[in-house]
């Protein structure tokens, strides 16, 4: 089994494709193996600018959890940041923006999507809603969590490790990942041994990109040349109904009706901003980003 693996592995790599598709590569393989082929695939990515897609659903998760595993994939919402693919994953008809306290908001029925009001949005589609906080959550005994969920039909818990590494330090957002997976399985233990839970829905608001090359003066640009700028970062600008700058490639806008467009830099090109890093960013509408949705 394993050495068939790693023909079908060792065929699909021959060509010289830009997007490589693998179905569980890593399936039958003993532990030193599915390490080497992980491995394999950030070379490959990293060295020779690949993309990979590759399942995620090992069959010991299906056995440790002794439960059906389905991948779903969703459009994203544009510009790919955390207040809009928060807010695309709530239940609503269509989102809208509006400017509250000089920053742009996104709203669901008038409502504001920010965390703190997450629950009211929720709880107008179905009032047998709790939202709650990894954190909180983690830290509670058994008995506390039952009492946090008892009644509901719908838990809706924000996991937010990934992106608070990343913009603390960019260096360590990939172990944060590895560490996001890990407490994600924990926490659908919790979910089905304390509270019976039937229907899990592991979702994604945005993806990330990482460039490990240094940035030059040549892959950035200048904030100063967006005419009618309403907000803007490192991947992405949302201007008036009246921009239309040839330096950047529109992106569907989240909001249509707002006569806001959307951009996002051409190439791998970072808008200049002071303070955070520039090697881990998102907003943008690149490939990868929407793929890993």
């Amino acid at each position: 089994m394993g050495m068939k693996q790693r023909l079908g592995i060792a065929n699909a790599l021959l060509g010289n494709s830009d997007l490589i598709i693998l179905d569980e590569p890593t399936n039958g393989l003993d532990p030193n193996g599915m390490e080497e082929i992980n491995e394999l695939i950030i070379y490959l990515a990293k060295t020779f600018q690949k993309t990979f897609l590759y399942s995620l659903i090992f069959l010991r998760d299906r056995r440790d959890m002794q439960c059906k595993i389905e991948i779903d994939d969703m459009e994203g919402a544009s510009p790919t940041i955390t207040p809009f693919g928060m807010a695309a994953l709530l239940p609503n008809i269509r989102l809208q923006t509006e400017f509250r306290n000089n920053n742009l908001k996104v709203l669901i029925d008038g409502e504001s999507t920010d965390m703190p009001n997450r629950q009211k949005v929720l709880q107008k589609a179905n009032k047998n809603s709790r939202v709650l906080k990894y954190d909180d959550l983690i830290h509670m005994k058994r008995e506390e969590r039952k009492a946090e969920v008892k009644g509901m039909e719908v838990v809706y818990i924000y996991h937010d490790q990934i992106d608070a590494a990343g913009h603390a330090s960019e260096s360590g957002v990939f172990s944060a990942c590895d560490k996001t997976i890990v407490e994600i399985k924990n926490l659908v233990r919790i979910l089905v041994n304390d509270f019976s839970a039937a229907n899990i829905m592991i979702t994604s608001d945005h993806g990330f990109l990482y460039t490990y090359e240094k940035f030059t003066e040549v892959d950035k640009i200048s904030k100063e040349n967006f005419e009618g700028l309403v907000e803007y970062g490192r991947r992405y600008a949302i201007m008036d109904e009246y921009a239309n700058p040839s330096f950047l490639m529109p992106i569907k806008f989240v909001d249509e009706k707002s006569g806001l467009k959307g951009f996002a830099p051409k190439y791998n090109i970072r808008t200049k901003k002071h303070g955070g890093g520039i090697n881990f960013v998102h907003g943008g509408s690149h490939f990868k980003k929407w793929l890993f949705h």
